[in-house]
């Protein structure tokens, strides 16, 4: 996996097509990002072009609306920035057993199960 990042085009003259990316997926690289992802132990198909059910540790309902990310024992690193509002059907996030320092968490309050075992967060941040 390389880092997901996004390129604009720089002159919109080009006429290279316009991409609109929903802000689930832009979320799920920003976890990706800010916790080391190319470093994962398993990072498969994040930050590609396959359906989110396809990446290694989410869960999506019929829809396609993401339901659970499951990334315990997998080598997550630094700070997880984690925009919770952007997945309104998550109902289960789970981190543990990871070497994540901060988790700075957004909104939502379905959210039924945060799993922080044995993670060395030395602090959360929740925002609303």
């Amino acid at each position: 996996m390389a880092s997901c990042l996004l390129n604009a085009p720089r002159d919109l003259s080009d006429n290279l097509p316009i991409v609109i990316i929903p802000k689930y997926i832009l979320s799920a690289f920003d976890i990706a990002n800010s916790t080391n992802g190319d470093s994962w132990v398993d990072n498969t198909n994040w930050c590609s072009e396959k359906p989110l059910n396809e990446w290694y540790g989410i869960k999506t309902d019929k829809s396609g609306n993401v339901t659970s990310i499951n990334l315990s024992n997998n080598n997550l690193t630094g700070e997880a920035n984690v925009n919770f509002y952007d997945f309104p059907s998550l109902t289960s996030f789970n981190i543990d057993y990871n070497k994540i320092e901060r988790l700075s968490v957004r909104g939502n309050d379905n959210i039924a199960d945060l799993q922080l075992t044995d993670c060395a967060v030395e602090s959360i941040n929740f925002e609303n």
